[in-house]
């Protein structure tokens, strides 16, 4: 697994891939970024109950009852959509779904496989949408479910944090729910997966917010981030030589 040890490299491996985009039956290449390499490809749903249960039904009926109570909770807030974007709402707001975030912009992926679990390697996972896993819109939930395999959705922009983050999703049918091994050869739709070694996430981190990449602009609406990054400048700008 090929190593990453700084931005230049890992754009040079990224563009390789950025530029089979309309090749060979590749729509559009996704990428995901997990701050441990010991995390596995499941959706935040099974992530909350991996332990608890083993069975699909379990999962499906725990899915049902986390829909129906943030329905009957705050009705206004989940009103007027379909289910997809329903569900994508929820994972903003934090509930466990079947979806798993993915994003458009490999910087953004590099960012969240650095932050957090300073101690552990984290990856970056580059995904192909089209002949391996087809790209829907959330008006397409019928047409996606018909297909019944694991697909890339887009939903509804909710926040300035899911355009910040170039955020769409990951859609796990129920057949899938456990989620995916991290193998390209049973996986197809997995392009690559590169490492992000622990002792270079500092320094990846620092490159990234040269670019403009941090945690400012990536939850541009969450004041609680953004005032522990501008203090963390701060404190920098005083103490550096």
């Amino acid at each position: 697994m090929k190593r990453i040890k700084n931005i230049e490299e890992y754009l040079k491996i990224i563009k390789k891939f950025y530029d089979t985009e309309g090749c060979g039956g590749i729509d559009k290449i996704y990428y995901r970024g997990q701050s441990d390499s010991n995390y596995k490809l499941i959706p935040s749903l099974i992530h909350r109950l991996d332990g608890y249960t083993e069975d699909d039904e379990n999962y499906i009926a725990f899915e049902s009852k986390i829909v129906n109570e943030a329905k009957l909770e705050y009705p206004n807030m989940f009103a007027d959509n379909n289910q997809i974007d329903e569900l994508a709402l929820m994972q903003h707001y934090g509930l466990p779904t079947r979806l798993m975030d993915v994003t458009e912009s490999p910087l953004i992926a590099l960012y969240f496989a650095c932050i957090g679990n300073k101690k552990c390697d984290g990856e970056v996972f580059i995904f192909n949408s089209g002949i391996n896993a087809s790209i829907f819109s959330s008006y397409e939930e019928k047409r996606m479910k018909k297909e019944n395999k694991i697909a890339f959705v887009k939903a509804k922009i909710f926040s300035e944090r899911q355009r910040a983050q170039q955020g769409l999703f990951m859609w796990f049918p129920d057949k899938k729910l456990r989620g995916i091994e991290k193998n390209p050869t049973k996986n197809p739709f997995i392009s690559k997966i590169l490492n992000v070694p622990a002792d270079k996430k500092g320094k990846l981190l620092s490159e990234l917010k040269m670019i403009g990449i941090s945690s400012k602009s990536i939850f541009p609406d969450n004041i609680d981030i953004c005032c522990k990054d501008m203090l963390k400048d701060i404190v920098k700008d005083a103490y550096s030589c």
